[in-house]
């Protein structure tokens, strides 16, 4: 799956699907949160939240180069999730305008939309969801994508193959869409089977994608897997996933097979593993022979009082971020955050990812590291109002066949500041 369907937020699904009924009919709105720390999701069916943030951002380093510019930012973002214990449904909304004060740096518009439809029996869980985004560059962090507009800490989770954030790319509008469903059978008490499939597309739509150098791609996925709670603290699982990529206009296109180990354990009630592990073969025209390669994934998630943390590895293949016609990622990313105290509250976080060509590709060999560094301290100012400060670094370096103008390349920072409205999560209607 390409770098921009991680739009696609796997925590609306998640929270559709798994949240704890509202205890109450026709409850009148309340308030959740005595503090306001920014926008937050909602915790409980039944919920709705919602956050208007005005801010400011000055880039150093502007696509790699020397510009510093800036932008006066007006974003919001909007979550609900239904009552329904059978038939749950979610909505995620971030978006905004970004107002550009640059003669270098076009004002644009970012918007991201996903929905999450499920249906529930004693045996059976069917979920539908299909995401939609427009941003006027690489998704960074936070459900926006952009940085500095005061989001950090809400990460979207990973749906599909590809690892990590991809190749970071210049500024270049692209839309993605993501479609997708997954089918769940309770075999037993302990024993369960898991179905799904997905179709993603990206398009770039900006001046750099006019001058044809950007790899538009769509890829289709599935994937089949069984897992057996052995006891109150392990699980084990396997699965098969299928991927085929294609390029728009290109005849070209490869196929992505994989069979994976899976190992779960609750480690301490705050701390949990999930890990996977398998062979991954692929085979198509942009190969001389059939490429193999080792998949895995290495997710630590920490949930304290005060603290959440989570360290996640991946590896694997991917469409190739619209620079290349796919290839093999390493990424591993740390992020963490913390409620100082009544107050302030800070998060942060930081990834690598090593992307190279796929062994056996017919295109020249190509190397591609890239460091994004994030963190935000937000002061809250009461139960509606908060404000915060954040920085964003990027830093990407080439070497080899990379020749796409859309790659970026070098040094970029990023400071925002703003203000941001947020009421808190409301409990409406009823069951």
């Amino acid at each position: 799956m390409t770098t921009m369907t991680k739009a696609v937020f796997a925590t609306l699904i998640i929270l559709g699907t798994l949240v704890p009924e509202a205890h109450a009919q026709n409850a009148p709105v309340l308030q959740t949160a005595p503090d306001s720390f920014g926008f937050q999701l909602p915790s409980l069916a039944g919920q709705v939240s919602y956050a208007v943030s005005a801010s400011q951002t000055v880039i150093a380093g502007y696509n790699g180069n020397g510009s510093v510019v800036s932008s006066t930012n007006v974003s919001g973002d909007f979550a609900y999730i239904t009552t329904s214990k059978t038939h749950p449904f979610a909505i995620l909304y971030s978006g905004g305008y970004l107002g550009s004060e640059s003669a270098q740096l076009p004002s644009s518009t970012f918007q991201n939309l996903a929905l999450s439809q499920s249906y529930k029996t004693r045996s059976w869980n069917f979920v539908l969801n299909d995401t939609v985004s427009y941003l006027p560059e690489s998704p960074i962090g936070g459900i926006s994508g952009i940085p500095g507009v005061g989001d950090l800490g809400l990460n979207p989770a990973q749906i599909g193959s590809e690892p990590g954030a991809g190749i970071l790319t210049n500024y270049d509008t692209r839309v993605s869409n993501v479609v997708g469903a997954t089918v769940a059978r309770q075999l037993t008490g302990s024993t369960s089977l898991e179905g799904s499939g997905s179709y993603a597309i990206q398009r770039f739509t900006g001046d750099t994608a006019g001058n044809a150098s950007a790899y538009d791609s769509n890829q289709v996925q599935a994937s089949l897997g069984i897992q057996h709670r052995i006891n109150a603290r392990n699980t084990i699982g396997a699965d098969y996933v299928y991927s085929y990529f294609t390029y728009t206009g290109q005849p070209l296109s490869f196929t992505s097979n994989g069979a994976n180990l899976h190992y779960m354990r609750l480690l301490t009630s705050k701390l949990t593993l999930d890990a996977s592990i398998g062979p991954q073969w692929n085979t198509g025209t942009t190969f001389t022979s059939t490429s193999i390669n080792l998949a895995a994934a290495l997710a630590l998630s920490y949930t304290g009082e005060r603290t959440s943390s989570s360290l996640t590895y991946m590896r694997g293949t991917s469409a190739g971020s619209g620079v290349v016609e796919g290839a093999l990622t390493n990424s591993v990313m740390f992020s963490s955050a913390r409620k100082l105290n009544a107050y302030w509250r800070a998060v942060g976080s930081v990834s690598y990812t090593n992307s190279q060509s796929i062994p056996g590709s017919i295109y020249p060999d190509f190397n591609i590291d890239s460091e994004v560094a994030s963190g935000q301290l937000s002061r809250s100012l009461g139960r509606s109002f908060s404000v915060y400060g954040s920085y964003t670094l990027e830093n990407q370096s080439l070497s080899g066949g990379v020749a796409s103008a859309l790659t970026f390349n070098g040094l970029q920072q990023v400071v925002g500041i703003g203000i941001t409205y947020s009421p808190g999560s409301s409990r409406v209607g009823g069951r």
